[in-house]
């Protein structure tokens, strides 16, 4: 089995809940580690941000740039294939 090419680290937030809803709804899969506290400072210093965020390979996006990836899904080819198209219309790659 393939491990998802995504890594979604959420808490237990509003914002945290509508990205993952979107990600679902655009067919994406990806592995979902819950920030607690004792992630939290190693969240901040690894990737510069508090939950939502979602990793995709060296990329980082933050809340409101998960939001637009998630919502330009077409739902069209693989998973792969949506995530690829969706990072490079973002200017990802």
């Amino acid at each position: 089995m393939l491990l998802p090419e995504f890594t979604l680290y959420v808490d237990e937030g509003e914002e945290s809940r509508r990205v993952e809803e979107l990600l679902q709804r655009a067919k994406l899969r990806y592995r979902r580690v819950v920030v607690g506290e004792e992630l939290l400072g190693w969240l901040l210093l690894e990737y510069g941000a508090k939950p939502p965020v979602l990793v995709a390979g060296d990329r980082v996006l933050h809340g409101p740039e998960i939001e637009r990836l998630a919502s330009g899904s077409n739902g069209v080819g693989t998973e792969s294939e949506r995530a690829l198209r969706l990072l490079r219309r973002r200017g990802c790659f």
